[in-house]
């Protein structure tokens, strides 16, 4: 169960952070192209990766705090399904995302929703895939 957890946090991470990440990674290898310094490398792998570490905290609080508990409420009521997981986690990673960008204040941040809606579609879908009973509709 915690494999399937954490493939679920990782893929929906990924997609979240996807974007960014290509231009991080960018950033990161040109970093790599110009090091003077041995301490260099590893600052430019942090800087590759830092989108994926921003995500991963977000996207594992929402599956805690949302997805956890949606998955206790349909296993009593059985009402398992791949459209109750991805509908609920894109209605949840956009509220989610949403949220965050109006609590930071971020002037015109709101199309992060869209991210967040599709990270947490995907995290929703690969928790159904990995996670269920072979008994499950």
């Amino acid at each position: 169960m915690l494999r399937a957890f954490a493939k679920s946090v990782l893929a929906g991470a990924l997609i979240g952070a996807a974007p960014f990440l290509i231009v991080s990674m960018m950033f990161g290898l040109f970093g790599l192209i110009r090091i003077e310094r041995l301490s260099d490398i590893p600052l430019s792998l942090f800087l590759a990766i830092m989108p994926l570490l921003v995500a991963v905290p977000i996207v594992a609080g929402g599956a805690v705090l949302i997805g956890l508990p949606l998955t206790a409420w349909l296993t009593r009521h059985a009402r398992e399904s791949a459209l109750a997981y991805a509908g609920v986690g894109i209605i949840a990673g956009a509220a989610l995302a949403a949220m965050i960008v109006f609590v930071i204040d971020v002037y015109d941040g709101y199309w992060l929703a869209g991210m967040g809606a599709a990270s947490g579609g995907v995290t929703g879908w690969t928790w159904w895939a990995s996670a269920r009973q072979p008994n499950a509709r």
